[in-house]
């Protein structure tokens, strides 16, 4: 059972800062991340390293720059592993606060479904007030068009997109109209 520390440069607090808190923990190894949110080596390299029932020591749980869906994926991750989890800065300790995991999982899952039914709600009243949503249809001019550059003029599909102004599924999906036989790009 090791004691990881995990510090990201600059995030939530500067490293020394950091790192003299998570030093009283007597960590075994500890990872510092560079300051870059999307940077990742070093926690690819700690989650290799984790196995059940190890510890893992952050300033804050702003030191892992995810929002609140990565976040869950990633105490997931941990929880599957048995991994204790201590956030000084959040007063976290999951042996102490042994529902965390449980509640993180459905505060993000509650929030997901929430998103997705506000989304479904904005579509459904822009439809009503006449909005289009999605693709536009093309005119039956340019369908037309576009069948007999690929079938007489023998255009490729990307010329022909490029000169119709449409995207290259849509002259896939128009030249199948004319011919369904297999068709190259």
């Amino acid at each position: 059972m090791a004691i990881y520390g995990y510090v990201r440069k600059g995030f939530p607090m500067n490293e020394s800062t950091q790192l003299a808190h998570i030093l009283t923990y007597n960590c075994d190894e500890l990872f510092i991340e560079g300051a870059l949110i999307q940077e990742e080596t070093e926690w690819s390299l700690l989650v290799d390293k984790l196995v059940e029932e190890d510890t893992l020591v952050v300033m804050s749980l702003k030191a892992f720059g995810k929002n609140l869906a990565q976040l869950s994926e990633v105490v997931a991750q941990l929880r599957e592993l048995r991994i204790r989890l201590i956030s000084i800065e959040d007063q976290l300790d999951t042996h102490v606060d042994t529902s965390f995991y449980e509640t993180l999982g459905l505060v993000a899952t509650t929030v997901s479904e929430c998103k997705s039914v506000r989304i479904r709600q904005q579509i459904r009243l822009a439809r009503e007030i006449g909005k289009n949503i999605g693709r536009p249809t093309l005119d039956e001019e340019t369908i037309k068009q576009i069948g007999s550059l690929y079938h007489d003029q023998k255009w490729s599909m990307r010329r022909i997109a490029t000169e119709c102004d449409v995207s290259l599924g849509s002259v896939y999906k128009y030249i199948h109209q004319f011919d369904p036989e297999t068709v190259s790009v």
